[in-house]
């Protein structure tokens, strides 16, 4: 009984670490599609400013 207990937490343990590990990754993919985003946005804005002058 008690080693069926150790295994189910062990396994308890790993779904929980890829959870964290698939959260961090969508973190970081959100984080460089905002700063691209950011990038546009400034080479845009520079853009606009170019014609400007």
């Amino acid at each position: 009984m008690m080693r069926v207990k150790g295994a189910t937490l062990r396994v308890k343990g790993a779904t929980s670490r890829i959870k964290g590990a698939t959260s961090r990754v969508k973190g970081q993919a959100i984080a460089l599609l905002t700063r691209q985003l950011m990038f546009k946005g400034a080479t845009f804005e520079f853009r606009g400013g170019m014609m400007k002058l």
